[in-house]
């Protein structure tokens, strides 16, 4: 089943800042995640682990920082910046994020 893809205010304006080719590569990275949310590479970001927020590598330096609902089948694009500030402010994204749904044992 498809995955829909959703893009923040925030990681819309990032897109844009970046240049062309980048943008391209960004895009078409975020349209993969709709057929394969957790593909090779990706890595769920150290202290954002609770609400399934992983990080993927694009276009050399460029990293994308996305949420996965896998009940409600969608990914929701967070940030998207070169690896050296990406990681800057990341404690703003909670405030973004769907709380984690309660697991049934």
């Amino acid at each position: 089943m498809p995955y829909e893809i959703r893009i923040t205010p925030r990681a819309a304006r990032d897109i844009e800042k970046l240049p062309r080719p980048v943008q391209d590569s960004v895009l078409d990275k975020l349209e993969e995640l709709g057929i394969d949310p957790r593909p090779p590479g990706c890595q769920k970001v150290k202290g954002l682990e609770q609400y399934d927020v992983f990080r993927l590598r694009v276009a050399g330096s460029y990293r994308i920082v996305y949420q996965v609902r896998d009940e409600a089948a969608w990914v929701l694009a967070l940030k998207v910046a070169d690896r050296k500030e990406i990681y800057r402010r990341l404690d703003d994204l909670r405030r973004l994020l769907e709380p984690p749904l309660p697991r049934n044992h």
